[in-house]
């Protein structure tokens, strides 16, 4: 068979095949609790309470455009219903009591959302691969021969870091398949205009917004743009003009850099900031890490291309600075990351995304060394490794998550079989999964607006000692509360819109107590121990903790392998009557 003839065939169906095991682990049969972590709520609440005015809790990703689709979705939800029930809406109030209702009903049910939101990417991540493949496969340029098309086509089609995350409602899966598209665009575009450079730069800024951390890659992307315009004689007004259209589309797409200033440049610089000295590390980069990586054989593999491809790029392309700065900004990006003490591989996905090209140029190199009648062997061995290691990154994956989560969704099901209303004491990790009564929603909510914790929320960020004089909020400075309490405006609205409809629902409820290793910035967790202590003093019936108490016999264990494991301790002399 031959494979390039057939390339566009075979690409649409591995395309399709890997569209539909993500369908299948994400929507058709997810882990048992549904998200794969809780922060998949985060982009799915900024987006529903966007409409409430409240600023989004991802500025940290910043997940824009993912927020963009639970704000569609919701609106999609309310004008529907505003339609069917179009002859009972009377006044003002009535349309926008279905917002409140529709409100309330994604705070009790947001796994539905969680799925819609996940068809929505899977669409999304696929149009993008497609239109990525077809430029592969309509450009010109000299370098993407025969040989070539079909490794960087499997290549971006097969992303395992894509495939693995594209169930997960983060920013990685768009705005990686987006990267790569803008990357080859600029490499392998025979002659970029100034019109095909401003599409190129909105989308790299679509980019970013979906995930910051390409911010670090703009050198590479406005310095490659700039020399492919130089190149031509272009009218400074014609720049300018462009330049407007790019400035907007900045402020479009990222509206919060200029509504949240301070929000956004705490949640990425000042997280970024964190990771890098939390904790100082006694080797001068994360060995750590490194050595994790390269622990796997295919990392070492990929690892070799990369640096083949590298040395083949630098011989072969036809303008040495834009391939010098595009290997410098990695390099860059590279060192910068490797030297932070807390490194996830989410935190080097753009090197990940940059290092495809390599990697698929690596093994060009390697192919052209050898004989013609094996070259179609290596390429077609080649293209089946990158296939059979996605699908099977994909069902690791799930099957992974499903053994991590197994303990929790069963103490779950668990403790819903318990009477109404029933006091629990229970591990943060149950936060948001059992559904809280009046008394619990009343006491966070006042916990919420305290005073004493937003005194010591903000001590905390701004490094001041709490003493008499910072015991009130408005002695400290009035903006540092716009940048510091943005999750506690988004929780006040929430708290309010569960109170305000909680009368009318009549499904199960407990008064939940939560508690974890600390309470530092959480208003309604308590420390451990203060768990614990409350717990000899009769004030919860139920106690679930991650931890065995020596104390207490456990009535009931959740301790298979693969996932944390929590036991269950139940206070005899617990009267609801005392507790209240």
């Amino acid at each position: 068979m031959n494979l390039y003839k057939n390339l566009s065939i075979i690409a649409t169906v591995i395309l399709l095949l890997f569209s539909m095991l993500s369908v299948y682990y994400g929507i058709i049969s997810p882990p048992p609790l549904v998200t794969y972590t809780t922060d998949e709520h985060f982009i799915s609440e900024s987006g529903v309470f966007l409409w409430y005015g409240c600023t989004p809790r991802t500025l940290e990703w910043a997940g824009l455009p993912s927020i963009f689709i639970a704000y569609s979705l919701f609106i999609i939800q309310c004008v529907s219903q505003i339609v069917s029930h179009f002859s009972e809406l009377h006044q003002i109030t009535d349309f926008l009591k279905i917002f409140d209702d529709n409100a309330y009903y994604y705070l009790n049910h947001r796994n539905e959302f969680v799925l819609w939101e996940r068809a929505a990417q899977i669409i999304i991540v696929g149009i993008i691969l497609f239109n990525t493949v077809r430029f592969i496969l309509k450009s010109s340029h000299f370098l993407l021969t025969n040989h070539t098309k079909v490794i960087l086509v499997l290549l971006c089609v097969c992303v395992e870091s894509i495939w693995v995350t594209i169930t997960l409602i983060r920013p990685e899966a768009i705005s990686g398949s987006l990267f790569i598209y803008v990357v080859l665009r600029i490499l392998f575009t025979e002659k970029i205009t100034p019109q095909i450079a401003t599409t190129i730069f909105i989308l790299f800024i679509v980019t970013v917004s979906q995930r910051l951390i390409f911010l670090f890659i703009t050198p590479f992307i406005i310095g490659s743009l700039a020399i492919h315009l130089c190149a031509q004689k272009i009218a400074l007004k014609t720049y300018l003009n462009y330049s407007l259209v790019i400035l907007f589309a900045l402020f479009t797409f990222i509206p919060f850099a200029l509504t949240d200033t301070f929000v956004v440049l705490k949640s990425f610089f000042g997280v970024i900031f964190i990771k890098m000295h939390q904790s100082p590390m006694p080797t001068f980069f994360n060995y750590a890490f490194i050595l994790d990586f390269l622990s796997s054989p295919l990392s070492i593999f990929f690892t070799i291309c990369t640096i083949v491809g590298t040395w083949f790029l630098l011989k072969v392309y036809p303008s040495k600075t834009i391939i010098l700065m595009y290997l410098g900004n990695l390099l860059f990006f590279l060192f910068t990351s490797l030297k932070s003490a807390q490194l996830y591989p989410s935190h080097l996905f753009p090197a990940t995304m940059m290092s495809i090209i390599l990697i698929g140029f690596g093994f060009v190199g390697v192919i052209q060394t050898q004989k013609e009648h094996l070259k179609k062997y290596l390429v077609t061995v080649f293209c089946l490794l990158l296939v059979v290691n996605s699908v099977y990154g994909i069902y690791h994956n799930n099957k992974r998550m499903t053994a991590e989560q197994i303990n929790l969704a069963e103490a779950i099901s668990w403790i819903n079989s318990l009477d109404n209303n029933e006091t629990i004491a229970l591990e943060l990790d149950f936060d948001g999964f059992i559904p809280k009564n009046l008394a619990c929603l009343e006491r966070e909510k006042q916990a919420n607006i305290s005073e004493a914790y937003r005194v010591d929320k903000l001590s905390k960020l701004l490094k001041i000692p709490v003493s008499d004089s910072t015991q009130q909020v408005n002695a400290l400075p009035i903006i540092a509360q716009a940048f510091a309490s943005e999750d506690e405006k988004l929780m006040d609205v929430e708290y309010q819109i569960l109170l305000k409809n909680i009368h009318t629902d009549s499904s199960k409820r407990f008064n939940t107590y939560y508690f974890f290793d600390t309470s530092s910035m959480m208003s309604h967790c308590m420390v451990r121990d203060e768990a614990y202590q409350k717990f000899e003093e009769n004030q919860y019936h139920y106690l679930i903790s991650a931890k065995q108490l020596t104390k207490y016999k456990s009535i009931k264990a959740f301790d298979k392998d693969g996932g944390a494991k929590y036991w269950v301790y139940e206070q005899k002399g617990f009267s609801k009557v005392l507790a209240d």
